[in-house]
């Protein structure tokens, strides 16, 4: 689900003494098709008022260009090759911005023969990228592929995917709690490079300071207005440490609800094994922690296991937990949707059903989209087949079109 615009400069090149007409061709057909993927939420910045046909060859033209894509404040730079290219314009553009670059060109329909030579996109593609390198310039690249293809589609939509991430992380600001305990030091960050590439700050909390300014809360603003706060963990991270702030609340005679939400695996670092899932890291048999149980161990008298895709049920928990003064938890479990190998159910809006009331968007996941008119479109190559948009839809505007294994 995009939640915002992505604003990609398009700078198509190609090499100064080739053909123009041929060039304008390839332009022309591939502004054709990127102009239709996920139109809703890319704004293409081009260059046709700045070149000729919109397609750059000389070195006159790059500090235009470059003013433009600044000024229209791009998220995201598109270098396509109409023929062998000029790598000196794209590396001297593509340097002035921190943004993710694409490079890909059209394959060449013909070979070169004695009496006539094509356009050698491919070589004009390896050509910039090794002058890129140069500059040390990091890139994505789709292959030397036709335009029509479904290599070429999957790409530059991959591409626009992970800008929108990109961007959504700029100006983020991390709160660092503590230290970075001294084992630990492959979880360490240069900050400095996170301001310079990403525009993240990081910000020093100290922990004593957490503890000061909740008790302040707490006095300035009583115990029912921190009722609805709840946390939220991971199972395998609660085996790891939360357990131990579990156990503080109960021994400090706290207020308070603990969500855990159980996927039977370590998501966060690669899906490993954890204390409950029943395997070693080797993935021999052992012993299986019983998450409900050791909560009661603690002394937590209020332990709800709920379905995570059963929303009704969820926030018919959540609501009844927080209204208690006393220490609750909620464990959703439901397995993680990457570690399921069966065939997952299709699912299709139907956009003549569709109210654009935005219940199915709710969830927030990423295989919605709403389109320009607000509507919304599901992404069959992020959906996992879950059904929550589905159940959430009263108006039967979404459908189960294949069942799966699940």
């Amino acid at each position: 689900m995009y939640r915002e615009t992505l604003t990609l400069g398009v700078v198509p090149n190609k090499r100064s003494f080739l053909s123009m007409v041929e060039a304008k061709r390839q332009k022309d057909c591939f502004m054709e098709e990127i102009r239709k993927i996920k139109a809703s939420i890319v704004e293409i910045v081009d260059i046709d008022d700045i070149c000729e046909n919109g397609i750059v060859c000389e070195m006159d033209k790059v500090n235009a260009i470059v003013d433009k894509m600044k000024n229209r404040k791009i998220d995201a730079l598109f270098f396509p090759f109409c023929d062998f290219g000029e790598e000196q314009v794209v590396a001297t553009i593509a340097s002035k911005f921190t943004v993710p670059i694409l490079i890909w060109g059209p394959r060449d329909e013909r070979p070169n023969t004695d009496e006539a030579r094509g356009r050698d996109t491919q070589c004009g593609m390896f050509a910039a990228t090794k002058v890129l390198q140069r500059y040390g310039l990091k890139y994505s690249y789709i292959y030397n592929c036709t335009t029509k293809s479904e290599e070429f589609l999957k790409g530059y939509e991959t591409f626009i995917r992970t800008a929108a991430v990109l961007k959504s992380l700029r100006t983020l600001r991390i709160a660092k709690i503590g230290e970075r305990p001294v084992p630990f030091m492959s979880v360490m960050t240069n900050e400095a490079n996170l301001i310079k590439r990403f525009g993240i700050t990081t910000v020093p909390i100290s922990p004593v300071k957490i503890c000061n300014r909740a008790r302040k809360i707490l006095e300035e603003k009583g115990k029912e207005y921190i009722k609805n706060w709840v946390a939220v963990i991971g199972d395998s991270t609660f085996l790891h440490t939360g357990v131990n702030s579990l156990m503080n609340m109960m021994y400090n005679k706290a207020t308070g609800t603990v969500i855990i939400l159980d996927n039977s695996t370590t998501g966060m670092t690669g899906h490993q094994d954890h204390a409950a899932t029943g395997k070693t890291l080797q993935g021999d048999p052992t012993y299986a922690i019983d998450i409900p149980a050791l909560c009661r161990a603690i002394g937590v008298k209020n332990v709800v296991e709920v379905n995570a895709r059963d929303i009704q049920a969820v926030e018919k928990a959540v609501k009844e937990e927080i209204a208690k003064d006393e220490v609750s938890v909620i464990i959703t479990k439901t397995p993680c949707v990457l570690l399921d190998k069966s065939k997952k159910p299709l699912y299709q809006t139907h956009t003549d059903k569709c109210k654009k009331c935005g219940m199915c968007m709710k969830p927030g996941c990423p295989a919605m989209t709403k389109n320009a008119d607000g509507t919304v479109s599901i992404d069959d190559t992020m959906c996992t087949g879950c059904g929550l948009c589905a159940s959430l839809c009263k108006f039967d505007a979404i459908e189960l079109v294949k069942e799966g294994d699940r």
